[in-house]
């Protein structure tokens, strides 16, 4: 693990963000994938 990552804090100005729950595994089933993202761009 590194050690002398630099952190910064930023004000940032407002952003929508939109998402998908999913809870359980995913990795792996590119069709529940697949799914999941085709259902996020259909909205966005």
């Amino acid at each position: 693990m590194k050690k002398d990552v630099k952190i910064e804090v930023k004000e940032m100005p407002e952003l929508n963000v939109a998402y998908i729950q999913h809870i359980g595994p995913y990795k792996g089933d590119t069709k529940l994938f697949a799914g999941l993202f085709g259902k996020l761009m259909g909205w966005a």
